[in-house]
This record gives C-alpha cells, structure tokens and sequence, in this order.
C-alpha cells in the first residue's frame, strides 16, 4: 500500500466520521428535545384549556344554571339522583379545577408561581392518580366499571365522562415524565 492510498483512506474515514460529529449530534439532539418540548406544551395548553372549560361549567351550575344538570349527576335505575350536589359543591369544584389549570400552566412555564419544589414534582402525578381514580370509578353508578349503566348519564359516563378523565391523567403523565427528562 503506497502513501497516496494511505492517506487517501484516512481521509475517507475521517470524512465519513466527520457526518457523525458532535455539531451535527448535537443538532439532532437540540432538534429532538425542541420537538419534545413542544409537545409537552402543546399537551399542557389543552390540558389547561380543558380544566378551564370544566371549571367554567361548574360556575354556572354553582351559579344556578340548568343546562346538563340532569346528565352530569349520577342516577338509579329508577332515575333517582344518588346525590344532589350544592351550590358551594360545584365552586369548590370549579376553583380545583381551576387549580389544576393554574398549576399545568406553571408546569409548561407558561405561568410562574412560587411552589414548593414537591408539589411541582409531584402535582401533576397527584392529579393524574385523582382522573385515574374518577375513571375507574365506584363500581356500581360512576367509572368504567360501574353496573349501573342504562341510565342517561351511565351512557354519557361511558362514552364520554370516563373516557375525558383517562385521557385527562395519560396526558399528565405523559406532561410530568417529560420533566424527569
């Protein structure tokens, strides 16, 4: 093998080690943590944007108003209320959804409070577990697993209710591991 050659193949070898560099590793890992980035705000805004909606529905019922009155409580199979929620029951409601909302804001850093650092690392978990657990539900009139489920909101609970909370509590998951990264 002549020198020529030689330094013909190291120079091939460095060329192609040369695509693999650190500038351009870098740039694929910048991209990719750009990219989760901004899926992990985009899961947040909507995650706060539902809470919010939530928290708006429940301020007009705390405020008096009938609309979805009758499908958002659970009911009998003779369609007798199992509870009958208060005025002060749908604002204390409202402001934890209002809560929740608040803190995904400050989760994404669209928002800043002053928190301490447990409940910022810990928040989004506790919630999810609460979404996790309406989700699952009691086992008799609320949740995927409930018995009760030939009654308007027992429909309503199994098509859209349980489904919104599972979701609700997948994308906070997804949110607070996204932190650990």
């Amino acid at each position: 093998m002549t020198m020529v050659s030689i330094n013909n193949t190291i120079l091939a070898i460095w060329s192609a080690r040369s695509i693999f560099d650190k500038k351009s590793s870098a740039l694929v890992f910048c991209f990719y943590f750009d990219f989760l980035y901004m899926i992990a705000t985009l899961i947040g805004l909507v995650l706060s944007v539902i809470f919010l909606l939530l928290s708006a529905i429940h301020v007009y019922w705390g405020l008096g108003g009938k609309w979805g009155v009758d499908i958002s409580v659970p009911t009998k199979v003779n369609h007798e209320k199992v509870m009958n929620p208060t005025s002060m029951d749908c604002f204390v409601v409202a402001i934890g959804l209002l809560a929740f909302a608040f803190f995904t804001l400050t989760k994404i850093r669209f928002i800043s409070f002053a928190l301490p650092s447990f409940i910022l690392n810990y928040g989004l978990l506790v919630i999810s577990g609460l979404f996790t657990i309406r989700a699952i539900g009691d086992f008799k009139y609320v949740g995927f697993f409930k018995k009760i489920k030939h009654t308007p909101f027992g429909r309503l609970d199994t098509r859209y209710y349980s489904p919104l909370c599972l979701a609700l509590a997948i994308m906070g998951v997804i949110l607070e591991l996204y932190t650990f990264l």
